[in-house]
């Protein structure tokens, strides 16, 4: 005949489940918290057409307070351009259109520069380059003359390219040089800014759309005291 357990058994048998459900809670709720990685990547599809500035791509990840980043942004960019001269009895017109899209990346509002050899002179340790990188850039431009004095013909033109591109920025020691407090310690907000200047004369128009993109930011450990700095054409 099988034994009965006593009292104290089942108050052992309880104790147990209890604290498996516990455990089993606990770990539930540590998957669900979505903690920053400490490597990060983010990408979007979306077209973007933008006047004057815009966010391309945001992330946040934990980083150590000596740790390097290795960021590599690729993006599709396109300007169009659409020119129109001529026509109602001119002898001579012309039109120019011009854009450019660039980019740049901030580590908790902080731009990631290309060169760290570029600081202000009156002020130690002030970066002056902020990191921008020009994605793509078109200027066209047109001229007509009426050459038989009876007017010139009307003239439109319109073009429109996309390409990919894409660069490469390292960000040396992030937690000391750019990590904001605020947002909590050794947690960093990744922000890639894009940039469009434009200028046109008379009938034209100037255009830019950014459109698939992606950010991968690679944890990395440079070299003590590491430098990014213009190559030495004499040496």
């Amino acid at each position: 005949m099988a034994k009965r357990p006593s009292a104290r058994s089942m108050s052992s048998i309880v104790l147990v489940v209890l604290l498996g459900g516990v455990l089993v809670t606990q770990a539930l709720q540590a998957v669900a918290t979505h903690e920053p990685a400490n490597k990060a990547a983010a990408s979007a599809v979306s077209l973007i057409d933008f006047d004057r500035s815009a966010v391309l791509l945001e992330e946040t990840m934990r980083v150590s307070s000596t740790q390097d980043l290795i960021l590599n942004l690729a993006a599709e960019c396109s300007i169009l351009t659409e020119l129109t001269t001529g026509g109602g009895g001119l002898t001579e017109d012309s039109a120019s259109a011009f854009g450019q899209v660039n980019m740049n990346i901030t580590i908790d509002g902080t731009p990631v520069p290309i060169s760290t050899f570029d600081q202000d002179p009156d002020e130690e340790g002030v970066q002056t380059d902020d990191g921008t990188v020009t994605f793509c850039e078109r200027e066209e431009r047109r001229s007509i003359t009426d050459e038989e004095d009876d007017g010139t013909d009307e003239e439109a033109t319109y073009q429109r390219t996309k390409q990919a591109n894409g660069w490469q920025w390292l960000a040396l020691d992030v937690g000391n040089n750019y990590d904001d407090p605020e947002n909590g310690n050794n947690i960093v907000e990744i922000v890639v800014n894009g940039y469009y200047d434009t200028g046109t004369a008379g009938r034209a128009v100037a255009d830019a759309y950014v459109g698939q993109r992606i950010l991968i930011a690679e944890p990395t450990h440079a070299s003590v005291h590491e430098q990014i700095l213009p190559v030495d054409e004499n040496a």
